[in-house]
């Protein structure tokens, strides 16, 4: 799997830190002396009420950062929450449009190794948005910038990023559904589509089906996922994402023609195997005549003797 990186600007950062130190394990902050939630909250309301009186209704970044467990198990957590951040502030600006300096973010991360949801050890960072010299960091697009800067530490890596995961991921959905409309269509024997039989072929192919339902009852399309696919790629793929041929307006066609393909891939295969057969037998009469030609000869050399 891929790196994951994702952030918003918060309101509150007491809670934050709170859950990030009673299920994590502290790392080494910046521009912070304090230790505990309330000494690091301390610091950073001190720093915004100093230029802004409290007045920044969302003063905090909330962030994550997910490595994969596989690609960065021999890294140091506390380097890695410390070049994500590097990386993550080379991409901000201010309100003013003044790039942001690295040295100059207020930042504590905490780091959680117990499982959760994505069964992976993540990185909890809680940033000030108000600089030293009183600069509020702009909270426009952060969290595209957190994934961008999750690929791009991936890339640093040569890595496969998020969205070439995803793409692949995508690619494996399609596939099963394919594989899964396939089976059903041999089965069907000149049956209409049924949603019910489908969903269950495809539970066969290791793909979750889900309907989508519209206020009125009515069914207005469906979603795909991988079973072993879990967390932040236990992704609901829209039919129409993975196949314009599978989604509800489609599929019926789809699977009338996946029959007529199948029926004509038998008849060929039938032909196949009689064209096949006709030629053996042509063979074993030809071989037949032979022998029978040679005993004749053999006879025929024997009474002149």
């Amino acid at each position: 799997m891929a790196s994951i990186g994702k952030s918003q600007a918060i309101a509150h950062g007491q809670a934050l830190l709170d859950y990030a130190n009673r299920k994590g394990i502290g790392l080494e902050g910046q521009n912070i002396v304090g230790e505990t939630p309330q000494e690091v909250i301390r610091e950073m309301r001190e720093q915004q009420q100093l230029h802004h009186g409290g007045t920044i209704s969302k003063p905090y970044f909330s962030m994550v950062f997910a490595p994969d467990p596989n690609d960065y198990r021999s890294e140091d957590m506390n380097q890695l929450a410390h070049e994500y951040m590097k990386r993550f502030s080379s991409r901000l600006k201010t309100h003013t449009g003044e790039q942001v300096d690295f040295s100059s973010l207020q930042f504590k991360p905490y780091l959680h190794e117990e499982m959760s949801e994505r069964k992976v050890p993540h990185i909890h960072i809680l940033c000030n948005r108000i600089l030293p010299n009183g600069e509020v960091i702009s909270d426009s697009w952060v969290g595209k910038i957190a994934k961008a800067t999750a690929e791009e530490m991936d890339k640093s890596r040569k890595l496969k990023t998020a969205e070439e995961v995803g793409k692949d991921l995508r690619a494996v959905v399609k596939q099963r559904a394919h594989e899964a409309l396939t089976d059903y269509a041999k089965t069907a024997k000149g049956e209409q589509f049924d949603q019910q039989k489908y969903r269950e072929f495809c539970k066969k192919h290791g793909l979750e089906m889900s309907l989508s339902v519209a206020s009125t009852g009515r069914i207005s399309g469906y979603y795909l996922q991988l079973d072993e696919a879990r967390g932040e790629y236990h992704t609901k793929y829209k039919a129409s994402d993975i196949d314009k041929q599978l989604t509800l307006s489609r599929i019926d066609k789809t699977f009338q023609a996946e029959q007529l393909r199948l029926m004509r891939l038998a008849a060929e295969a039938e032909k196949k195997r009689r064209a096949e057969e006709e030629e053996k037998r042509r063979r074993e009469e030809e071989q037949i005549k032979r022998n029978k030609n040679e005993q004749d000869r053999n006879r025929g050399r024997g009474w002149h003797l």
